[in-house]
């Protein structure tokens, strides 16, 4: 397999710039998982490396070649889209020896990549079946099969489980799991599910109206985002995000107020803006704790959803703050109940009042 390499890729349509000057390393063997909203640039982005839209300013490389004006047949890609796209009128067979079949290979390389991928993607028994005869998770793993058996250098995924229910989503995620483990596969798959990219990335990249707004490793990132913007995208239920005051500051801690409330947490950086300081406090609501030991932050409860393993509880805090904590199982608390709120402390985020995350 082999690394790719943008430097300060730029896509314009007409006067209007989408893909604002990204840089992004893949190593060899990578699984990057490009995220963000919808049109965010992530499937622009995957069809610039691919060739399938034209860079109009930046260098792409893939092995260190630099493949610009390359078609697509010339990158050493292959892409696997959200449409399966396979010929209805071929077997499964001819499907995904298609490919091949154009490259010119001998009737032996077909045969034999072809029926090496079946059985990696357990679809020997289908082999002459027509596509209107399989699930959709079959087809899916056709498609991926028909990338498979040319032996890409780079691998791309453009939201490939997006038109499967949940239960195939699931079973297919384990799939690719284990094919990229198996290939040790250079890949890249944009997706807006975050569960994928959590649990199939070795490497995420979220991008925010056609910007890089961090990269890093999947739990790097949801525990220690660059922004609020990424502190909010990542994670379901998202981050809360509550706007505080800096005060007082010493021994390592400093107090955030919310209104009349103070909050004590750990400084992680060098130093502690100055007091008054207007400043956005994060925390994830698995790590608010309701009526617990040491509970101090006064609250009402507003809604409950019980989830069966777990429960979500929608809380306003006597400063007019909205939190959002998760428990275990079902609640024992209901709408209107006043509590007290514990959060753990070593789990707050600060960010500057435009966003940014506070860093020493």
């Amino acid at each position: 397999m082999s690394n790719v390499q943008l430097k300060d890729i730029r896509k314009s349509f007409g006067n209007f710039e989408t893909i604002h000057g990204v840089d992004l390393t893949i190593n060899d063997g990578d699984f990057v998982v490009l995220v963000g909203p919808s049109g965010c640039g992530k499937s622009t982005l995957l069809r610039l490396i691919a060739g399938l839209e034209d860079i109009t300013s930046g260098e792409l490389s893939i092995d260190g070649r630099r493949v610009n004006a390359d078609p697509p047949s010339k990158r050493g890609i292959a892409m696997v889209f959200q449409s399966y796209a396979l010929y209805p009128h071929m077997n499964v067979f001819q499907n995904m020896a298609f490919g091949l079949e154009m490259a010119q290979a001998t009737k032996a390389q077909i045969e034999a990549k072809v029926k090496d991928a079946a059985a990696q993607l357990e679809l020997t028994p289908y082999l002459t079946r027509l596509p209107r005869q399989l699930s959709g998770g079959q087809r899916q793993r056709v498609a991926i099969g028909r990338a498979i058996v040319r032996e890409p250098k780079v691998f791309l995924f453009d939201e490939p489980l997006s038109n499967l229910d949940a239960g195939l989503r699931v079973q297919m995620r384990l799939e690719l799991a284990r094919l990229h483990r198996e290939l040790k596969a250079t890949t890249v798959y944009v997706t807006h599910d975050q569960v994928e990219a959590m649990t199939l990335a070795s490497k995420i990249v979220v991008l925010n109206s056609g910007n890089v707004e961090q990269i890093g490793a999947p739990l790097e990132i949801y525990n220690e985002p660059a922004n609020v913007f990424v502190a909010t995208f990542l994670g379901s239920p998202r981050m809360n995000i509550v706007p505080v005051v800096a005060g007082a500051a010493g021994e390592g801690r400093i107090v955030l107020k919310s209104g009349d409330i103070g909050i004590s947490a750990p400084l992680r950086g060098a130093g502690a803006p100055p007091e008054g300081t207007a400043l956005q406090m994060g925390i994830r609501p698995e790590h608010i704790t309701i009526n617990g030991a040491d509970a101090d932050v006064p609250g009402m409860v507003e809604t409950i959803e019980n989830l069966g393993e777990s429960h979500l509880a929608y809380l306003r805090l006597a400063s007019g703050a909205a939190l959002v904590a998760r428990g275990d199982g079902a609640a024992t608390i209901t709408r209107g109940d006043m509590v007290k709120v514990k959060l753990t402390d070593t789990a707050i985020r600060l960010f500057d009042a435009k966003g940014a995350a506070l860093k020493g």
